[in-house]
């Protein structure tokens, strides 16, 4: 098995179960059960081609937004996807992607991959409310991501520069998505302690 999530029907009826109290997956039924069970992003990224027309749901880290002729593009790296279908932010990977997302369409609301600087002032080891001036801060770089979990059909492949190699994408055209946002990756947080934050 890849690293795709893979859904079929009884997986549906498992997934309504579970998420009777208010859990609803991001992707609706009707695209969910009109995707591939059976493909995984292994599998895509072996043959694009051969599964050409084929739907499968997938998301992953926004790396790159840019327009092309038919509307914004993404380029994606894959991540599994965890709760509520959310993409996992961690080592693992299957590779990158580019999907088609639509024609007028804000690019903003597709915010790229970048950095935030956080400032905590420590004592004992344990963030403070109280900072005196002359304490130093302890600094942090701390990576900010924007994912997306989209339910897509296959369309071909693309070489593309990568790195001073050639990679070859796979080429997806969006049916449904739902972009992941957190507070902290569109505006300053600041952060004393447990429970005590000031934004801004």
């Amino acid at each position: 098995m890849g690293l795709g999530l893979k859904f079929g029907g009884r997986a549906l009826i498992l997934w309504a179960a579970l998420c009777a109290g208010g859990c609803a997956p991001v992707l609706s039924n009707a695209v969910l059960e009109s995707s591939d069970p059976t493909l995984s992003f292994e599998d895509l990224r072996r043959n694009p081609d051969a599964h050409a027309g084929k739907t499968l749901v997938l998301g992953g880290t926004i790396i790159d937004v840019f327009p092309g002729p038919e509307g914004v593009w993404l380029e994606v790296l894959q991540r599994p996807l965890g709760f509520r279908m959310e993409p996992e932010i961690d080592d693992r990977t299957g590779g990158r992607f580019l999907v088609e997302m639509g024609k007028n369409l804000d690019e903003r609301q597709f915010v790229k991959r970048r950095k935030i600087t956080l400032a905590t002032c420590r004592r004992g080891g344990w963030p403070v409310p109280d900072c005196p001036r002359k304490r130093p801060f302890a600094i942090r770089v701390k990576p900010a991501e924007s994912s997306v979990t989209l339910a897509a059909e296959v369309i071909g492949k693309e070489t593309r520069p990568l790195d001073q190699t050639q990679y070859v994408y796979p080429l997806l055209r969006a049916k449904e998505y739902h972009v992941w946002s957190d507070d902290v990756f569109t505006r300053p947080m600041f952060h004393f302690g447990f429970g005590i934050s000031q934004e801004f």
